[in-house]
């Protein structure tokens, strides 16, 4: 099944010190800061407009949503509760979907820990996700406690949700050597032309 990224494209709130809270918007390595305690809440890529282009018409269900991030600290080895959600723009959570994650982070950018969440398949508990569902979305992130390590500060490269998809079916091509022709009522009307039989 085909996937998509969702990245951030602007910020909402934020608590206690985030810096270069853009920097979370690409897999690129760029980093944005977060003393460990802060929390940052954000919109990401509607449907209509992602790195691969408009998915509106292309996507026929929403099979599964997951969360991902990767970071760095600032010592070998800092173990840290990581809180992330997707949530409404009411900043309720969808079907509960607050995740986390006990990451231990090196300090070694060229070698960040990867954090992965797990996925949920529907929005409310029983229904699956809908474009207008993601298009309203935003994303909940925080590396909410320090439970080893010296690290104050945590860098993240990027916080993303990978939408999993199923494409539409396509309209069916009609076949110009079908063998025949059925009338169920009604009127044939030639208007030129030869009919062969």
């Amino acid at each position: 099944m085909p996937t998509i990224d969702l990245f951030r494209t602007d910020g909402v709130s934020s608590t206690g010190t985030v810096i270069s809270g853009q920097n979370i918007n690409a897999d690129d390595g760029s980093l944005a800061v977060f003393a460990i305690g802060s929390s940052t809440t954000f919109n990401i890529d509607d449907l209509s407009s992602t790195s691969e282009g408009d998915l509106t018409n292309v996507i026929g269900t929403i099979d599964k949503v997951q969360l991902s991030a990767e970071g760095v600290g600032q010592d070998s080895s800092t173990n840290v509760f990581v809180s992330a959600g997707l949530e409404k723009p009411d900043g309720s959570n969808f079907n509960g979907y607050r995740v986390s994650s006990l990451p231990i982070f090196g300090d070694d950018p060229d070698n960040p820990t990867s954090m992965v969440f797990n996925a949920t398949t529907t929005s409310d508990g029983t229904n699956p996700f809908t474009i207008s569902d993601l298009n309203d979305a935003r994303i909940f992130f925080s590396p909410a406690v320090r439970l080893s390590g010296t690290s104050s500060f945590i860098g993240i490269d990027f916080v993303k949700l990978t939408v999993t998809y199923t494409e539409k079916e396509a309209d069916p091509v009609p076949d110009r050597n079908l063998k025949f022709f059925r009338l169920n009522g009604g009127n044939l009307k030639i208007k030129g032309g030869n009919l062969k039989i």
